[in-house]
């Protein structure tokens, strides 16, 4: 099997980052759906969730999971190249390695054949592969026979799911905040600009040179704006006012020589602009960027610093939104999980690529809480969810099952509601504080002898 260049510029590997509070939890976990319980047996699960572990042990996920995630999301692209021994496939995956998608060009060739008959080209199938090159892929085909072509079942290949119509590349989900990211910079800096240029207040010097040649009054002038002219200047690279001749134009006075007429020579004051507190263009094309990232509005308004759990009634639009984009991305990104757990699976021979077809739809990828606010949510969501087991208690055994309720209104996975029901049958004779054969005559002697 070919393996690609190991050095440098061939394999882009991320640092270690770990962004979860909560040391002992993982990022991401694999559950099933309750369809795969009643085809498939518990050794079967066992064993899908060992080598799903394994996966993410070569991913060394739980460390290098959020920068991952991350260059996904900022590229838009993310590849693995998968090895494993030739000589013993049984062993399954050994290594994972994280691909430069800028070097990674995904090519699909149409094979196309004309009918006999017709003369009508048809498409009888086609070839899909990877060409991997030194210099980044820019253009909208690939250098084939400057690169190496690698084939298509070797790569873990996920993208954003959104493509670029002119170069027919993959872009990110930040490509369409570009745009309004330059706009707020150029916005930003412009006021700066007006700022620094508008806002001092200088000092305008009229001086009269009625009765002066021409050159003398310039002389003149001159000589009046060495005498008046401030000589220190502040530093803003070191903090320290010094003396220099060297003014910025924009706190210079102004020496204007005119004829008296009336007046002689002058000095008054020229305020800076006014208004410069608004910062509604600035405010405008920030809320802009906002937009294009998917953020909700209200975490950008001043006083939003403090966490609110709220209810279901006081949730914003732009909050569900953004909580939908979330699991958006989420599920793109399970794509790559799902593509290392099949070619792991089927090395092995736990599987077969029939069997496959049906796994890959009963498989629940949850992800882990990475903050202890999610508590406080979680709290309130099972009050809610006790209240509707309350409710749903007297239609027990006659619309609903005990199972139902808990997998349906207390969204309990098998292993859960499992767990549950040997934890009651276990803890219920503790609980009463005498043995179930002791119940009866306990409670017959009550009614012999009532309480004094």
């Amino acid at each position: 099997m070919r393996r690609l260049p190991t050095d440098g510029k061939a394999i882009c590997l991320s640092s270690p980052c770990n962004t979860r509070l909560d040391e002992s939890q993982k990022l991401i976990e694999l559950d099933f759906t309750e369809e795969f319980a009643e085809k498939f047996k518990d050794k079967t699960k066992t064993l899908i969730q060992a080598e799903f572990d394994n996966v993410m042990r070569l991913l060394n996920f739980n460390q290098v999971g959020p920068d991952i995630v991350k260059n996904w999301y900022i590229d838009g692209r993310a590849a693995f190249h998968k090895i494993y021994d030739p000589a013993a496939p049984k062993n399954g995956l050994t290594e994972l390695r994280q691909v430069d998608v800028a070097k990674l060009k995904r090519i699909i060739e149409i094979k196309k054949d004309t009918d006999p008959k017709t003369g009508v080209s048809l498409v009888t199938g086609k070839n899909e592969f990877y060409v991997y090159t030194e210099q980044k892929q820019t253009g909208q085909y690939a250098d084939q026979k400057a690169g190496i072509k690698i084939a298509a079942d070797t790569i873990a290949y996920v993208s954003s799911g959104l493509t670029d119509r002119n170069t027919n590349l993959s872009i990110s989900y930040l490509h369409k905040a570009i745009r309004p990211l330059n706009q707020l910079r150029m916005m930003e800096d412009s006021d700066v600009i007006y700022r620094l240029t508008r806002a001092p207040s200088r000092r305008v010097f009229y001086i009269d040179t009625s009765g002066m040649a021409r050159t003398k009054a310039e002389q003149y002038v001159k000589d009046v704006m060495a005498r008046y002219k401030n000589k220190q200047v502040y530093d803003v690279t070191t903090g320290t006012v010094k003396d220099s001749n060297k003014h910025q134009s924009i706190l210079e006075d102004f020496f204007l020589p005119r004829n008296s007429s009336g007046k002689g020579t002058e000095i008054t004051t020229l305020e800076g602009a006014g208004g410069l507190g608004s910062l509604e263009n600035t405010e405008y094309f920030q809320q802009k960027l906002w937009q294009a990232l998917n953020i909700p509005l209200s975490r950008l308004q001043q006083g939003q610093g403090t966490f609110n759990i709220g209810r279901s009634n006081e949730i914003t639009r732009d909050e569900i939104k953004f909580a939908k984009f979330i699991a958006k991305l989420r599920l793109r990104f399970n794509m790559l999980f799902v593509d290392l757990l099949k070619t792991q699976l089927l090395l092995k021979g736990i599987t077969t690529p029939e069997d496959w077809d049906f796994i890959k739809d009963s498989l629940v990828f949850r992800y882990g809480k990475d903050n202890f606010f999610s508590e406080l949510k979680e709290s309130d969501m099972l009050r809610e969810r006790l209240q509707n087991v309350q409710q749903a208690d007297a239609y027990v055994g006659k619309y609903f099952s005990r199972r139902y309720i808990m997998r349906e209104l207390l969204k309990m996975t098998d292993e859960e509601c499992d767990r549950m029901d040997e934890q009651i049958e276990d803890e219920a004779p503790e609980d009463a504080g005498i043995a179930p054969e002791d119940a009866s005559s306990s409670s017959s002697q009550d009614e012999t002898f009532p309480q004094q």
